[in-house]
């Protein structure tokens, strides 16, 4: 999906990447939906989708205080 979407407006492309990230996040590998959260923030650094599906992963995780932090962004 990553490779297919690189060359398609940012718009899509990104909730793509957010709905790839939860996907992951859904069957169990956290760390792989963390890095695809990062890939949507390296491309659109102030996305809400983006920040709440990372503070959602991370609390996932037990990250409580860098999830509370990724919500507020």
């Amino acid at each position: 999906m990553r490779e297919l979407t690189r060359s398609a407006p940012r718009g899509f492309r990104v909730h793509g990447l957010v709905v790839l990230a939860q996907l992951y996040a859904d069957h169990g590998d956290l760390e792989t939906a963390i890095e695809r959260i990062g890939d949507v923030l390296a491309l659109v650094p102030n996305y809400s989708n983006a920040h709440f599906a990372y503070g959602t992963f991370l609390a996932r995780r037990g990250d409580l205080f860098e999830a509370r932090n990724a919500f507020g962004r």
